[in-house]
């Protein structure tokens, strides 16, 4: 559910563009339940276009992968009509693009799911953001159970997801940067591995600075790894620091999430003191399928704090 309401930014969007485009001030909703077939083939032709502004909201799979703006834009429509875009509508689109004569795949495309909406909306109804929020749920639970399961990475990339797109309600965009850029996996920085990361974009699409998040988990109670998953933490720290005073490349901001019974006192002191955010959870990983509210609302503040300039990087050591 969180990935699902971290969609509204890119549904009012949506809603945006077709009020711009109608010259009306009427939700989404109403128009797709009124304009004709050819202008919600404009509209999404025009979402499209616009996805080469850095601002345009994100949208995110099942475990917080951000999509390609071409496919945010296709699922999100087949979404709203209700239906499986990969599994029951690509293969329809792959036959019409064959039969089509020669258009581009992108106006085939939209002409269908322009089609697809006339079609339904009689039976539907409505295309207002709390039923397309149901669908958005299951859709991306699917996803989600195909891609990772219940891995304690997944479970900060969502609440990442998350907070990014509060603070783009918040803010109004993503603050003093242009864009974001979420890994689809982890990536390595100057020899350090880090579960997930975000590319903060400045004009241009260049990284400015980047968020960068190791997840270190443990299930038994047994506390000689902490020492180890300390060190990995400190010697990440001590990488994107040094590469930051170098200069010549992007500013580092670390965060660190650990999900342990036990982890050494003095151990989480140290990470807590090197990380401009962490979170300790004293708790199986197995148990681990979601942050609780307080610990969600403080990596919302972190993330919000970061794009809009309220708080600097610590410094290294």
């Amino acid at each position: 559910m969180k990935l699902a309401d971290a969609a509204e930014p890119f549904y009012e969007w949506v809603q945006a563009l077709a009020q711009e485009q109608m010259h009306n001030d009427l939700s989404l909703s109403d128009n797709l339940m009124q304009i004709s077939q050819d202008d919600i083939t404009s509209l999404i032709l025009r979402c499209h276009a616009r996805g080469a502004q850095p601002d345009t909201p994100a949208l995110f799979d099942g475990i917080g992968r951000q999509y390609s703006h071409r496919r945010a834009v296709y699922y999100f429509f087949a979404w709203i009509v209700r239906d499986a875009p990969q599994q029951r509508l690509q293969p329809i689109l792959s036959r019409a693009q064959r039969g089509s004569g020669g258009k581009e795949a992108l106006l085939v495309e939209a002409e269908a799911l322009a089609k697809l909406i006339v079609s339904y909306r009689t039976v539907l109804k409505s295309f207002g953001w709390e039923p397309v929020r149901e669908v958005l749920a299951d859709r991306l639970e699917g996803s989600r159970r195909s891609a990772r399961g219940l891995a304690a990475e997944v479970v900060v990339r969502t609440a990442v997801t998350s907070a990014l797109q509060a603070a783009y309600e918040e803010l109004d965009g993503y603050g003093r940067f242009e864009g974001i850029r979420v890994a689809d996996g982890e990536v390595n920085i100057h020899g350090q591995s880090f579960d997930v990361a975000i590319e903060l974009l400045s004009d241009g699409g260049h990284c400015a600075e980047q968020i960068l998040i190791p997840v270190k988990s443990r299930e038994t109670e047994g506390g000689g790894h902490s020492y180890i998953f300390t060190r990995d933490i400190d010697s990440a720290m001590n990488a994107i620091r040094q590469a930051a005073d170098e200069g010549g490349g992007p500013a580092y901001w670390l965060a660190a999430f650990i999900i342990a019974e036990n982890w050494a006192r003095d151990q989480v002191d140290h990470v807590q003191e090197v990380c401009d955010f962490f979170v300790d959870l004293p708790m199986n990983p197995t148990e681990f399928d979601t942050l609780d509210a307080d610990t969600q609302n403080r990596l919302n503040t972190f993330i919000r704090d970061v794009l809009s300039g309220s708080r600097i990087p610590k410094p290294g050591r």
